[in-house]
């Protein structure tokens, strides 16, 4: 199978001691050592020129005193690099010696409507380079079983160990889930329940909630189900703002839900927080319903859910079981990826 990897060499190629950034000869032994693309960064001159540098004051890279968007494209081109020795090159110098042998990612700094007049009529695509932290608090995603571990352990027993930066999650990773992942879903309403519009942050989902969502609505939580519960968070951030649940505190299930949801045997818990309460009630297990429902009974976890239009769309039908599908991005050896959940009724 031939080698898909894309390895992209930062800020114009190779940079070390005798290599200054943007420059020839960082690009040539970025090609050298075999990098698939390089990332340049781009500025615009006094006069409208695009030119590849990284700051706008040339201190740094060139010693001197002065700015790139104060100086003419001729005066910056006689700029001589500390490092490499070499002139600041254009962007179409530097495009020339890419062309046909590597990729470009092109990084806009302080010149974003300028290149794009200047290039319109070469510009014939565009595409995006995207990069995230997913898990945490905000961004929808899936836990796999290898993202938290306790005395060492992750499920089924198997090493902590298994799971490094250089090697990614070696067994349980979000991989698993490649194909795809299509079940019940069942929507437990809490504030419905409670007849409030949300729980305060200092307030938890307790097994009696799940309980009396299930003699109300008319459903039973059965084996292989994903259960997703409402705390109304996401409608309280868009009344009142956005806030910091590691200052502020969240709502979640209380570690006291995880008998009943063991009981019942679900397969993936979801709802609209990172689902574990804030402050952590115990000074010893910080993320309860994550260490155990991850590491003890191989539940998989789906953070930071937007549930509300869901609830709508249950009111309005009487009915709070769906289908629910998701497609979880194939990263080999990866502790969990972004999904977007589709219920269909």
């Amino acid at each position: 199978m031939p080698n898909t990897n894309t390895l992209i060499a930062h800020r114009g190629g190779v940079v070390d001691q005798e290599r200054s950034e943007n420059s020839f000869k960082a690009l040539e032994e970025a090609i050298r050592r075999g990098y698939t693309h390089v990332e340049i960064d781009t500025r615009i001159t006094a006069d409208g020129h695009v030119i590849c540098f990284h700051n706008d004051e040339l201190m740094e890279e060139a010693g001197i005193d002065g700015r790139i968007s104060a100086m003419t494209k001729d005066a910056v081109t006689q700029v001589v690099l500390t490092r490499s020795g070499e002139r600041i090159p254009t962007f179409e110098e530097y495009c020339a010696h890419c062309a046909n042998r590597i990729g470009v990612m092109i990084d806009l700094k302080g010149c974003r409507e300028e290149f794009i007049v200047s290039y319109s009529d070469e510009i014939q695509a565009a595409l995006e380079y995207v990069s995230m932290v997913y898990h945490g608090y905000h961004v929808t995603h899936l836990d796999s079983t290898a993202h938290f571990f306790w005395n060492g352990q992750m499920y089924n027993g198997r090493p902590s160990s298994l799971v490094s930066t250089n090697r990614g999650a070696t067994v349980g990773s979000i991989d698993n889930a490649r194909n795809g992942i299509v079940g019940r879903g069942v929507l437990v309403d809490v504030p419905l329940i409670r007849g409030v519009d949300w729980l305060d942050r200092d307030e938890a989902v307790m097994p009696e909630d799940i309980l009396a969502a299930e003699e109300r609505c008319g459903f039973k939580i059965e084996p292989g189900d994903i259960l997703l519960i409402r705390t109304g968070q996401l409608k309280r951030t868009r009344a009142e703002g956005p806030f910091n649940p590691a200052v502020d505190g969240s709502t979640a299930c209380q570690a006291a839900c995880l008998p009943l949801m063991r009981e019942r045997d679900i397969a993936v818990l979801g709802t609209d927080t990172s689902n574990d309460v804030m402050p952590a009630p115990y000074p010893k297990v910080r993320n309860p319903i994550h260490q155990v429902a991850l590491i003890r009974m191989g539940v998989w976890i789906l953070d930071n859910a937007n549930l509300e239009e869901l609830a709508v769309a249950c009111a309005e039908r009487n009915r709070w079981e769906f289908m629910l599908s998701m497609g979880p991005l194939r990263i080999v050896g990866g502790t969990g990826c972004p999904v977007n959940p589709i219920a269909i009724f």
